[in-house]
């Protein structure tokens, strides 16, 4: 059975971040959920919008808090769909290697002169 399938982002048009929060792995307790080797796994909500159709939210795991603020224009690295099936439930989960800004950072400007 194939448990993830690479996807094309060039598809999915213009990326943005609405929301990011750190992903929970018992909501009892509100523990926080890590990877296999401790690393804490954030949920980036984006927001795709490709021309002439609405925009879609998808939610996307990754390990790490990406360094992007909420609003951003965003890139999105190795991103993979896994399907999955609970209960009769059904879905489609997202994972990325690396989400950073499109924009560039512009260097910081001033200092000492002299």
């Amino acid at each position: 059975m194939l448990r993830s399938i690479p996807v094309d982002i060039t598809r999915l048009g213009h990326l943005r971040c609405v929301g990011i929060e750190q992903k929970i792995g018992d909501y009892e307790t509100k523990e926080p959920k890590y990877d296999r080797e401790g690393n804490p796994l954030y949920v980036v909500s984006l927001a795709a919008k490709t021309p002439g159709r609405r925009a879609e939210l998808i939610d996307v795991v990754i390990t790490g808090r990406p360094d992007v603020e909420e609003g951003a224009a965003v890139h999105v690295s190795g991103l993979v769909a896994a399907p999955w099936e609970i209960e009769g439930r059904s879905g489609v989960s997202f994972r990325a290697e690396a989400i950073t800004s499109a924009v560039p950072a512009r260097p910081v400007k001033g200092g000492d002169a002299g």
